[in-house]
């Protein structure tokens, strides 16, 4: 127990005297084994070593006091040491289920909401979150820790967005909390949720609630910060619905907060963030000018060189944000010459940011290539920083904004690679592949957006890298890969801009492999479902096309004619009346053949409306002119002069001066004169 209570003044003095303790109590075990204090024994021989951080001597003495001696009141607090001692050792699910057996075995126990809220906790760090609620919810209401208890609850309540919960839980425990350090964490957790829930008044109430009970400097800092930033948010919503005289009041109050704040001398990256709204809210308020001013003065106040650099490093982002790329740049330039200590509290070296913003407001001045150059430069400065995969991802896009393909995807492709948790990383992959496909490397160019589609399921990329996997397969002819991307596009966006194009090129893979009537099916599927595509005539027309040379003509004309009824104004339309008109002829002189047979058989009675329907169905033909040329001469035959006169007369007027008609006509013609001179 002396030990216990000087260990915190004198640690040394505190281990001398527990290792005493420790001496005492193995004596104890190795001489009596019937001691009636053996229990207790074991249990302050255990909790000794745990003092001493020796948690793996401490183990097997509250195993033998759980196993040995059960009924023994010293031994649920045991059983809750080994579980503490699994916990620590990060052994998480053998901790759950030492947590688990103990409410099982001692459910009355005193020590049974303790259990409940380490078991939580468990759960919390297993990511369990609904079993760490539903641990959390077995703590009584009466117990004293319940309403810290209750804060945690509405930590888990938030991570899974169901808000009211977590305020229904920070609502019970306020009314419980004793004290006003207590009371100051839930305010701002409830901030937090009514900030989430995007209510700025509420979040802003709380938070001032909190900041009214003197917090802990850490809660009063985050509460600042937060709620200046909470009216912000509100100031710009004023904005947008014309509302500026209240807007620049919560302007202003943001200011006020954030100055308040800075007074606190917060840590590095709070103070970042203080400094960053500050000057965003100036400008909000028209006021650019003083807060470029404001941050030089600061620059020009300062002796410490540290605060010069943050200073400078506030100043060129401000004029970043305004859009003021040249300003930015010089600013950054200039602090890329500054002498100072630079550091990385802020998750990035000032001198790595600056390289940075160079680059970017080159990028905005579509200077690539000196952009690509001072990001290389800050890349090979800093190559393992917090700005370092932003800077090799903007050097990649800074290559393939100016063409440079071949270094791109090196570039790229190193990106990928090193930074695998850079939010930009799914970017780079996209370039990655499009760089590629640039080089005509088209097979690699396929795997890089398939990794792109694997890696990142329902991105704003998905669609379109579905489609390209298929375009570069298809340009390096593997045509049977480039079938499977096309329909695997088709399955999930059947509808998208892509849809047309991929049925399309679907139906021209088939076509390369040589298995024609899946070509045709997917042709005749692209003009049911994309009418309005630019290729749908195309298809239309090839359809017609395959049933052309396979000698289907009916099909073929019917499809070149749907050509001319739906897309009169297309290129296929010139086309497909040329060959609607060789087909007619086609058919035409079949029909022609047949009724010529029956001709030639002397089968008059047949051949007339034979010869008949042949005008009817192929009006404007040369088989039409033949046709009536016959039907003339079965008459002269059968004696019938003036039918035959009368259908003479038509191939004359109808064949005119035309060549390809001329030996019909000089036919009618001598015919026509002929009876006219010695039978009528």
């Amino acid at each position: 127990e002396y030990g216990r209570q000087v260990r915190s003044e004198a640690p040394a003095i505190a281990d001398e005297e527990i290792a005493k303790a420790l001496e005492s109590y193995d004596q104890l075990l190795s001489e009596r084994e019937d001691n009636v204090l053996i229990q207790d024994v074991l249990f302050n021989a255990g909790f000794a070593n745990q003092l001493l951080e020796k948690d793996e001597a401490a183990q097997p003495l509250y195993q033998r006091l759980v196993d040995e001696y059960a009924d023994h009141p010293a031994a649920p607090n045991g059983l809750l040491q080994l579980a503490r001692i699994a916990y620590a050792a990060s052994e998480l699910k053998q901790a759950e289920d030492i947590y688990t057996a103990f409410l099982n075995r001692f459910p009355e126990s005193e020590l049974r909401n303790t259990t409940r809220m380490e078991l939580g906790l468990t759960y919390k760090r297993l990511q369990d979150t609904d079993s760490a609620i539903a641990a959390y919810e077995m703590v009584e209401a009466d117990w004293d820790k319940w309403p810290t208890v209750q804060v945690e609850l509405a930590e888990l309540y938030m991570g899974k967005q169901e808000y009211e919960k977590a305020r229904k839980a920070l609502s019970r425990a306020l009314d419980r909390a004793g004290d006003d350090t207590l009371k100051g964490q839930m305010h701002y957790t409830l901030a937090r949720v009514h900030f989430a829930e995007d209510n700025f008044a509420g979040a802003i109430d709380s938070w001032g609630q909190a900041i009214t009970l003197n917090p802990p400097v850490h809660i009063l800092q985050n509460s600042l910060l937060a709620r200046g930033g909470a009216y912000y948010e509100v100031a710009k919503q004023q904005d947008v619905v014309g509302d500026t005289a209240q807007a620049r009041i919560s302007y202003e109050a943001s200011l006020e907060d954030m100055k308040a704040l800075l007074e606190s001398d917060p840590a590095p990256q709070i103070k970042d963030s203080a400094f960053r709204t500050l000057g965003a809210g100036m400008i909000r308020l028209g006021r650019q000018e003083e807060a470029a001013s404001y941050y030089q003065e600061l620059i020009a106040a300062s002796d410490d060189p540290q605060e010069q650099a943050t200073f400078s490093m506030l100043l060129t982002e401000l004029y970043y944000d305004q859009q003021d790329f040249v300003q930015a740049e010089k600013f950054a330039r200039q602090l890329l010459d500054m002498q100072f200590e630079d550091d990385n509290q802020a998750g990035y070296y000032r001198k790595e940011r600056a390289y940075s913003i160079i680059g970017n407001a080159l990028l905005q001045q579509k200077k690539y290539e000196e952009a690509a150059r001072i990001f290389a430069q800050g890349l090979k400065r800093y190559p393992n920083s917090g700005e370092s995969g932003n800077l090799a991802f903007s050097k990649g896009f800074a290559e393939i904004s100016y063409g440079d393909y071949e270094t791109a995807a090196k570039s790229f492709k190193s990106f990928v690679e090193k930074y695998p948790r850079n939010a930009n990383r799914i970017h780079g992959q996209y370039y990655l592949a499009h760089s590629l496909q640039a080089l005509t490397r088209f097979k690699e160019a396929a795997a890089a957006f398939t990794e792109l589609v694997e890696r990142y399921l329902q991105s704003q990329y998905e669609e379109e890298a579905l489609f390209l996997i298929g375009e570069n397969y298809y340009n390096e002819q593997a045509f049977a890969e480039a079938v499977t991307a096309y329909q695997a596009l088709l399955a999930k966006y059947a509808q998208g801009p892509y849809g047309g194009s991929a049925q399309y090129a679907l139906a021209w893979s088939f076509v390369e492999q040589e298995e024609m009537e899946q070509a045709v099916g997917a042709m005749q599927d692209l003009v049911a479902n994309y009418p309005e595509s630019e290729f749908a005539p195309k298809a239309q027309f090839t359809i017609g096309d395959y049933y052309y040379n396979i000698q289907s003509y009916d099909e073929a004309m019917a499809t070149y004619e749907q050509v001319l009824k739906l897309y009169p104004n297309s290129e296929e339309a010139s086309r497909a009346t040329t060959l609607v008109e060789e087909l007619s002829e086609i058919q035409a002189s079949f029909s022609y053949n047949e009724a010529m047979k029956l001709f030639e058989a002397k089968d008059y009675e047949q051949a007339v409306p034979a010869l008949q329907k042949i005008i009817r169905d192929y009006p404007g033909t040369y088989t039409e002119l033949a046709a009536y040329c016959n039907l003339g001469l079965v008459y002269e035959i059968t004696r019938q002069w003036s039918q035959a006169v009368e259908n003479y007369q038509v191939v004359e007027e109808k064949g005119g001066d035309k060549p390809e008609n001329a030996d019909v006509v000089s036919f009618a013609k001598l015919h026509r004169e002929w009876i006219v001179e010695n039978r009528l």
